[in-house]
């Protein structure tokens, strides 16, 4: 441990205890980071899942998606680009939240 500089008013316990809040605080960052960059590829995998079971289908045939909490019936032609948009921006947002966890690692090494 670091000597206690007889300027800081000598309350190294203090100073340790900040440091260790700061560095929980940290932690509590980093896993909320990481949480959701793998909440955002889990959702892209179900999309591309979707979209990987719905391209045989006749694009006039019925499906049903939760839109909201509601079941709504729609067409295969009507619900694959809207699949497709929400798929593009689930990997817009992860992109944005893997660059901002790296730039956060990168200031706190």
């Amino acid at each position: 441990m670091a000597d206690v500089d007889p300027r800081d008013g000598g309350d190294g316990a203090s100073q340790a205890e900040a440091v260790v809040e700061q560095f929980e605080a940290m932690r509590r960052e980093a896993d909320s980071l990481w949480g959701k960059l793998t909440e955002l590829d889990l959702e892209r995998q179900e999309h591309e899942l979707v979209l990987k079971t719905l391209q045989p289908l006749d694009a006039g045939r019925r499906c049903f998606r939760l839109v909201g909490g509601v079941l709504v019936e729609r067409t295969v032609g009507e619900v694959c680009p809207a699949v497709e948009r929400h798929k593009q921006a689930l990997e817009q947002v992860r992109a944005c939240v893997g660059r901002r966890s790296r730039r956060w690692l990168r200031g706190v090494l």
